[in-house]
């Protein structure tokens, strides 16, 4: 029923413990479920230790170093099952992820798009698991209503997809390694309503140094999640979700290039994208534009702790 699909690139000090909680995992729900390794051309020791896992898992390797799209749409491609459930090699599944995913993906089976709740982790889990758990069902558009609210839902650890849904959506973008997986969230959710398993079953670790992190704090072009944000905006001019997630996300991005050192009016502000920003958060952005990047960059460490502090 269900391919896990695990992009690797340099994690040896993670995926010991991903893999053995998947399997355990896996263990408990009696189910048939396929572990598929990614390897992104690793110079670690990363691809050796999963291959001591060579009779749990299916091992794949890259020709070339290609980036962590490339990594999850081979997966994509090589799954034999149905659903596909992405997952970070540095991350966590509860022991009892798995049972709780699959009795939900029986119990509606005319959805495609299923998220599981997740716990921020600086180790284990630290949160005990509820033995009865809430389903939410979530209508279209749900990820744009988590950039408003700076949650996360979404993520390239906690989403579980029919995988025929890239006939409607197309693959993971493989030009960009910052917000591509971002960008593939917002394509689904404008067209799929979601289910949330609404308890914490994804332990989501905050790796210093993470390839996102680097691309964040190295940012001086256009993301392609505002792209894709505008193109969205500019096609559902009616709906003021769509319009709010860019206008924030365009105020998000001139604060990040600003902080590089970089000039954000130069990179962001042309008419088109001016004109589809909410005039409150274009003033906004104007404002960190032209402030010190060391302000900026000031802001976004306060906001990082006060997001991540336990």
């Amino acid at each position: 029923m269900i391919s896990v699909v695990i992009p690797l690139y340099n994690k040896e000090e993670f995926i010991v413990e991903c893999l053995d909680s998947v399997i355990n995992s896996i263990s408990i729900s009696s189910c048939s479920i396929e572990i598929l390794v990614v390897d992104d051309c690793s110079t670690d020791n990363s691809l050796e230790l999963c291959k001591s896992y060579s009779h749990q898992i299916s091992l794949i390797q890259l020709p070339r170093n290609s980036g962590p799209s490339a990594a999850r749409n081979m997966g994509i491609n090589k799954a034999k099952n149905d659903f596909i459930l992405f997952l970070d090699a540095d991350d966590l599944v509860h022991p009892y992820a798995f049972k709780y995913l699959v009795d939900t993906i029986k119990e509606n089976p005319e959805d495609n798009v299923f998220l599981l709740g997740v716990d921020y982790l600086d180790g284990t889990f630290k949160r005990g698991l509820e033995k009865e758990f809430s389903i939410k069902r979530l209508s279209k558009f749900e990820y744009h209503r988590n950039l408003i609210e700076g949650v996360l839902l979404f993520s390239a650890s906690s989403t579980c997809i029919n995988k025929n849904i890239v006939n409607v959506v197309g693959y993971f973008n493989e030009h960009s390694r910052y917000t591509e997986d971002s960008e593939f969230w917002a394509r689904i959710s404008e067209r799929f309503s979601v289910i949330l398993i609404d308890t914490q079953l994804i332990g989501y670790r905050i790796v210093q140094g993470s390839l996102s992190q680097i691309c964040r704090e190295n940012l001086s072009d256009i993301p392609i999640l505002l792209t894709t944000l505008l193109e969205q905006n500019k096609i559902n001019k009616s709906n003021k979700t769509v319009r709010l997630a860019y206008s924030i996300m365009f105020l998000k991005y001139t604060i990040l290039i600003r902080a590089n050192n970089h000039s954000a009016n130069k990179i962001l502000f042309t008419k088109e994208r001016v004109f589809n920003c909410i005039n409150f958060y274009f003033l906004l952005s104007c404002f960190f534009a032209f402030s010190p990047s060391f302000f900026t960059k000031s802001l976004i460490k306060v906001f990082r702790y006060l997001k991540y502090r336990k």
